[in-house]
């Protein structure tokens, strides 16, 4: 609003609209979520066709390809899991960044939760 010299209830994006764009786009890079917002406010559209007009959109991950892909970062970080498997429970982040590293835009919550599981299994 302080970019467009606006007060608020001259913002061309209402609360609700704000809230499913905030919704929508928390896997997005930071840049991402900056253009895309750009996008909704000077062309007065929503977020979804924003996110058609310019291709900026969450990747889409399903889970069998994303545990294929932790199984891959346990294998490649002997280290790591030594390290969990003798109490340092910090260690595992390394197999989550191998993992956000290789597989842009992946839900960091989703990537942590399998990363539990296959350690833990």
């Amino acid at each position: 609003m302080t970019e467009r010299k606006e007060e608020i209830h001259d913002f061309p994006v209402t609360a609700n609209a704000y809230a499913e764009f905030i919704t929508k786009t928390g896997p997005l890079s930071k840049q991402d979520r900056v253009d895309l917002f750009k996008y909704v406010l000077e062309n007065k559209v929503g977020v979804d066709a924003a996110m058609e007009k310019t291709g900026i959109k969450p990747a889409t991950f399903d889970d069998a390809t994303l545990r294929t892909a932790v199984r891959k970062a346990i294998d490649a970080n002997p280290k790591a899991v030594a390290d969990f498997k003798s109490g340092k429970d910090a260690a595992k982040m390394a197999i989550v960044g191998h993992v956000m590293k290789n597989n842009k835009g992946v839900p960091n919550e989703t990537v942590r939760k399998l990363v539990d599981e296959e350690l833990l299994a």
